[in-house]
């Protein structure tokens, strides 16, 4: 896996540090934060579905944490956006 919170939206066209070196096809998940360059709140892990399911059942921090706010999430959706219009990274 690789801990992407430094590379998001930085690295890589702004996809981050896995699509900067090329190893999309390598890696089986990744784990980023909203905090950082989305300059939100909260986080994420992106991967491939049987490894997301696995993780929703098994993973102690997600069983016992609090969902972003309605709020949050959109507020993180628009950035995402601005982020993904922005030219200064391609």
């Amino acid at each position: 896996y690789v801990d992407d919170a430094h590379g998001s939206r930085v690295l890589g066209k702004g996809a981050g540090t896995i699509k900067h070196f090329g190893l999309s096809d390598k890696v089986d998940f990744q784990i980023g934060r909203l905090s950082k360059a989305i300059g939100v709140i909260g986080g994420y892990v992106a991967g491939k579905q049987n490894l997301i399911d696995w993780l929703n059942v098994r993973s102690r921090p997600f069983l016992f944490s609090t969902a972003l706010t309605p709020a949050d999430a959109a507020a993180c959706m628009r950035s995402i956006e601005i982020l993904m219009e922005s030219t200064e990274l391609h």
